[in-house]
């Protein structure tokens, strides 16, 4: 006999990388990088992730895959859901990277050199 569909309150890590197609191990570095992703902690220190939880992932998979950094995808969950549904699809974010360490470096360097010789 077919039941209507009970709704769960809460998922496993198990149940949300399977759901959204991650790796465990991604879903647990996620928490430390986006401030939005806390799962609760049962008495056993199981996390149990609730479904707005799998939604919140399951966006951060869709931005990553537009080519977002970490820092552009917090700064848009930090301005709510209207301002993530407000993503212009027509920017090429995958034009955004990070620099290494190196480039930054040398930029800086550049700038200090072009300061210095205003100032002589």
């Amino acid at each position: 006999m077919d039941g209507p569909k009970i709704k769960r309150l809460y998922y496993s890590t198990r149940d949300v990388s399977e759901k959204a197609g991650i790796d465990t191990q991604l879903l647990r570095s996620w928490e430390k990088k986006f401030s939005f992703l806390k799962p609760i902690k049962s008495k056993t220190g199981r996390r149990l992730y609730k479904p707005s939880d799998l939604n919140l992932v399951i966006k951060i998979i869709d931005f990553k895959k537009n080519g977002l950094t970490d820092d552009r995808i917090e700064f848009l969950l930090k301005q709510g859901t209207e301002a993530v549904e407000k993503v212009d699809k027509s920017y090429d974010y995958s034009k955004e990277r990070e620099l290494p360490v190196h480039e930054i470096i040398a930029t800086l360097q550049e700038i200090v050199r072009i300061l210095d010789s205003r100032d002589s």
